[in-house]
């Protein structure tokens, strides 16, 4: 228990006040120590009450979070709900969450992008047909995007993007 606290202490500073060790130089041998300690941790909490870890833009993850995330994919047995969400996986989830999905441990949703009726809910009825239109193009369908592009729009003119000069 106190070995796993030292690990857990290491990448939550909010444990260090429990662990008698302070932060240690990262070394494989320390990373496999510290996801052992994390999955530890969870099947502790999840043998208590319900568990559900919810990541988000894991696109954007480190390389020790990507690790960590593919250990526990890979490893962890118990009951634990957990949603990830990523335009594209970091490569080295990409296996382990198709590992999990064929073993019917897991399951993808892979959203598509809006259609033209479904961005033109979102936006304001007061946008006109062509700056809704460009806003559609520009988000590339993507409702987070279309929501900031029509928020600027909202602010004052909306130029189109410049165009590459075509030299003849």
């Amino acid at each position: 228990m106190l070995r796993s606290l030292a690990e857990l202490a290491s990448v939550f500073r909010s444990v260090s006040r429990f662990a008698d060790e302070g932060p240690r130089a990262e070394s494989t041998q320390e990373r496999h120590r510290t996801q052992y300690a994390i999955r530890s941790l969870l099947g502790r909490l999840v043998s208590r009450q319900p568990v559900a870890r919810l990541l988000d833009d894991v696109h954007w993850a480190d390389a020790a979070s990507v690790e960590l995330i593919g250990h526990l994919v890979r490893r962890f047995l118990g009951p634990l709900l957990g949603a990830i969400a990523f335009r594209r996986p970091p490569e080295r989830l990409a296996a382990a969450f198709g590992a999990a999905e064929r073993a019917g441990f897991g399951s993808g949703l892979r959203l598509a992008p809006l259609s033209p009726d479904e961005a033109q809910a979102l936006l304001d009825a007061d946008l006109d047909g062509a700056t809704a239109a460009m806003l559609y193009r520009e988000s590339r369908a993507n409702p987070f995007y279309l929501q900031q592009l029509a928020r600027v729009a909202r602010a004052g003119p909306v130029l189109p993007p410049p165009q590459p000069s075509r030299r003849a």
